[in-house]
Order: C-alpha cells, then sequence, then structure tokens
C-alpha cells in the first residue's frame, strides 16, 4: 500500500511513517508543498514536491499530519485511512470560538471567556491563544496589560487562567459520533511551558475524561481521529475543555504504543502493545534548555527516554536558550 504522508517531517509524521514500515510491503511518499523547507529522512522511500496536494496521485492513502495539511485536506471533503473516516465537519473545531461556543451550549465544562474590551486590572492574570488552530501558535500566560502590547489582539481569545500543573489529553478514533478506541495522557512538562507538545508524559486512566470525551464526541458527531485536552480546575474540582485538536498530536508515538489499536484501524499496521508509564521526548526537552533539561532528568531518574531525530540541534538550541536567559 502508498501512503502519501503531508508535512512529513513534522514529530509525529516521523512517528507515523515509522510505524507504517513495520509492514515493509507499504511504500511512503513524503509530499512537501514548493513552500516547504526541503529535507530528507531515510523512513521515507521517495519524497516529492508539489505546488498543491491537488497533484497528489489518485492511489493509496494521504497521511495530513499538521493542522495546515489537514484543514487543507478537511476543506476538500472527508478523508479516510483504512477503517476510519475522518468527516469535513471536523474542520468546526479548528475555530475555537466556535469550539467553545459549542461546549457551552451541551453544557460542557470550559474555562470562563472574556472580550479584551471586558478585561479590567483585576481580570489578570488571564490565559490567551488563537482563535484559529494553526498548529502550536500563540499562546500563553498575561499578568497584566503591559504583556499583551505586543500580541496581535483581534486574532486572540482570552481565558480565565486555570492554576493547576500540566495538562490531561485523552486521544481517540471515532466513528458516527461514538468513541471506539482511546488513550489518556497526563502531560506533565511541556515546550514551550505555556502550552505545547509533551517533554514529560504520562499513561493515566481517569473515568471522567473518557466521560467528557465521549459526551462531546456524542454531542458534536465527531467522525475520524483527534486529541481532547483539559486542565484540571482545583475550584471546580472537575475538569475543563481547553480544545479538541482535529489532527495527528505531537505525541502520538506514546498513545500508538501503549494502544496499538490506533495503528491496526488507521494503517492496517500489526504491533504488540508496549506498556510505557511515563515518556521523555528529549530533543524537546533539551528545547527548554540544558539546565532545565538536567533538572528535569534528575527528577525523572530512570524514564524511559526517546529520540526523534539528531540531539545536536536541539542542544544548540537548549544552549542558545540558557544564553539567552542569562542575558536577560
Amino acid at each position: 500500500m502508498i501512503y502519501y504522508i503531508l508535512q512529513p517531517f513534522h514529530e509525529q509524521a516521523i512517528a507515523i511513517a515509522k510505524f507504517i514500515k513495520e509492514n515493509p510491503k507499504n511504500r511512503l511518499i513524503a509530499v512537501l508543498l514548493d513552500t516547504e523547507k526541503y529535507k530528507n529522512h531515510t523512513v521515507y522511500d521517495e519524497i516529492t514536491v508539489v505546488e498543491d496536494y491537488s497533484k497528489i496521485p489518485p492511489k493509496g492513502f494521504i497521511v495530513p499530519t499538521g493542522a495546515k495539511s489537514t484543514e487543507i485536506m478537511l476543506s476538500r471533503g472527508d478523508m479516510q485511512l483504512n477503517d476510519i473516516k475522518m468527516i469535513q465537519k471536523n474542520l468546526l473545531v479548528f475555530d475555537k470560538i466556535a469550539f467553545l461556543n459549542l461546549c457551552r451550549k451541551n453544557n460542557l465544562p470550559i474555562p470562563n471567556q472574556f472580550e479584551y474590551w471586558e478585561l479590567k486590572d483585576l481580570s489578570f492574570p488571564i490565559f490567551f491563544k488563537e482563535k484559529n488552530e494553526k498548529g502550536g501558535g500563540l499562546r500563553g500566560r498575561a499578568n497584566s496589560f503591559d504583556d499583551l502590547i505586543q500580541v496581535p489582539l483581534e486574532d486572540l481569545i482570552f481565558q480565565e487562567l486555570i492554576e493547576s500543573p500540566g495538562t490531561y489529553g485523552v486521544a481517540f478514533l471515532a466513528k458516527e459520533g461514538k468513541m471506539i478506541s482511546s488513550f489518556s495522557h497526563y502531560e506533565m512538562e511541556s515546550y514551550p511551558v505555556s502550552g505545547g507538545s509533551a517533554t514529560v508524559i504520562q499513561a493515566i486512566h481517569d473515568s471522567r475524561l473518557i466521560e467528557l470525551t465521549e459526551k462531546f464526541i456524542t454531542t458534536f458527531g465527531y467522525e475520524g481521529w483527534g486529541l481532547a485536552e483539559y486542565k484540571y480546575c482545583p475550584t471546580r474540582k472537575d475538569y475543563v475543555f481547553m480544545e479538541v485538536n482535529a489532527k495527528f498530536w505531537a505525541s502520538c508515538y506514546f498513545s500508538f504504543k501503549n494502544n496499538p489499536d490506533f495503528l491496526k484501524k488507521l494503517f492496517s499496521t500489526e504491533v504488540k502493545t508496549e506498556r510505557i508509564e511515563t515518556l521523555i521526548f528529549i530533543n524537546r526537552l533539551l528545547n527548554t534548555g540544558l539546565l532545565n533539561t538536567i533538572k528535569v532528568l534528575c527528577k525523572y531518574r530512570g524514564v524511559a527516554l526517546l529520540k526523534e531525530s539528531s540531539l545536536i540541534k536541539s542542544f544548540l538550541k537548549g544552549f542558545l536558550f540558557d544564553i539567552g536567559l542569562r542575558k536577560k
């Protein structure tokens, strides 16, 4: 079977490609838009550059791995990966305001939301993020109006800051508004720290997280793959929805290793379950600085490590990060 991997050098793309290659009969073609930077990777049988995804031959499966490629492909209609269909309707969750309105309408817990003109000095600290999913993007904590001077206010959502460590996630597959497979995790550390991809992640099971995710899938009528993200609110004593990512998530390696049902249903790939309780993504961790990396490695001594690419670039990035901190 031929698989065309879009945004092929994302971390999740490389992880997915390696899993698909577990079956030597599969052929992997990395697809780059002519606006994307050309790289190379031995996992791919071929790398092709196109001006538009419509130029991809109509054979095999197309696998969009990032927010941009997923949004482009969904804008053209439903997508199919073996047993799982990703429906065009899922585009709604790329619009964070529409997603929050849907949650509010269906009594799903979400942080309080503000318009910029409603903010007062006493409103801070708050959390801000972009209105539309871009894969990462601008987000963070603002302690005062001064922290919002350099940000594009018209592109942002302003929310109550949920004061609790880490982020919770439920990776899932859904068919016709029903969850058919899932895996839950706790993101203990991330890069960037304000909210991003996991650097230290732990497997968990919490029935409340599953309940909330199932309720979202049912009320939305969701079909496809995705990741529901939550923060735990000490005041409410409950989880609140942060967002649902209708795309492959950066920590999918961890999900797929612990629950290979994802691989079977998406890519017809059979692998043995490997129970990994806690995992450190060492490349991402290095990006947070060498000093922080040493601190985290000491804190989580003996935890499994995953090297996603060459450590040299990540090491240099960490070194420059520490140098930048000293200059401040």
